[in-house]
């Protein structure tokens, strides 16, 4: 669509297999008017070339999807196998997802771009494979009334966005919910933050003693708080923590769960000269194992 303002387009179920790979074919869903109004209920992608959704041009678009499968592969082995399969893209626009099977993508599955509002809901879903250096949202977008919500866990290690200074992703509750990281000799989350006083619930549950039984677990509940404040004449980021405690149980078997706080990288220390967005990092030592982190943000 070029130019022209649609509203109230849908569309049942559109597959999208292809067994060669063409560079003029640059999305399977591509909208450039100006507040347009899509619905797919049902969109299956595979062995695409470019984006399986594009926003590219205009203000104001908005595409609706109910499931949403995407992969890179090939559908058959005697297929052309593509290498530039990438996720949905909303430039300035709204992209809202009820549910997301995506897997084996080289690019972030989805992407919030542009300097005027857009917005990105993902209801659910399941995301694994990707390659290794990107996000599940990559965000670039600079106008601070975009939105981010996203409620699908990531694959362990990977960030659920990219951290920048502009929107505040907004996510409900989810394990490993960002970069799952080895640093400083501990294992760690870094949970991106923006704006001067953010809060969020933990629970961190592990086998603290790796040399123990294999069924130990302990658990621990915190509530932590990032601030800005006055520190002598100059203004600071902090980072503090309400422990709930351990668990009652605690004997030399089986030790209580112990971590650390930092902003931005282990050993960085909890408060830092004023930042106004940056990474709350919980970490704990790198013998635990069968560790999950939970994470609830409080709004």
């Amino acid at each position: 669509m070029t130019g022209v303002t649609v509203r109230g387009a849908k569309v049942g179920i559109l597959i999208s297999k292809t067994n060669e790979q063409f560079s003029i074919f640059t999305s399977v869903v591509r909208c450039r008017g100006t507040g347009c109004d899509i619905s797919i209920d049902d969109m299956d992608a595979r062995n695409y070339n470019g984006y399986a959704t594009n926003n590219e041009t205009g203000l104001n678009n908005s595409i609706k999807i109910g499931r949403l499968m995407l992969r890179q592969a090939p559908h058959n082995s005697t297929d052309t196998a593509g290498t530039n399969a990438r996720g949905c893209r909303a430039n300035n626009s709204e992209l809202i997802v009820d549910s997301a099977n995506i897997a084996e993508l080289g690019f972030a599955p989805f992407s919030l771009e542009g300097t005027f509002q857009a917005k990105i809901y993902v209801n659910g879903g399941v995301i694994s494979g990707l390659n290794a250096t990107v996000p599940v949202v990559d965000i670039s977008n600079t106008s601070t009334s975009s939105i981010c919500e996203v409620q699908v866990e990531p694959p362990s290690g990977l960030a659920l966005f990219n951290l920048q200074q502009y929107i505040s992703p907004r996510y409900d509750r989810v394990r490993r919910p960002f970069l799952t990281v080895t640093e400083g000799g501990r294992l760690a989350i870094k949970i991106p933050f923006i704006g001067n006083a953010n809060t969020w619930r933990l629970s961190i549950r592990a086998n603290t003693n790796s040399a123990g039984n294999a069924n130990y677990r302990r658990v621990r509940r915190l509530f932590v708080a990032q601030e800005t404040g006055f520190v002598s004449s100059a203004v600071v980021t902090n980072l503090a923590s309400i422990d709930d405690g351990n668990t009652s149980l605690s004997t030399s078997f089986t030790p209580d769960v112990v971590y650390q706080l930092d902003i931005d990288t282990v050993g960085n220390g909890s408060q830092r000269p004023y930042q106004s967005y940056g990474y709350a990092v919980i970490s704990v030592p790198s013998t635990y194992t069968q560790l999950v982190f939970d994470v609830e943000k409080e709004l």
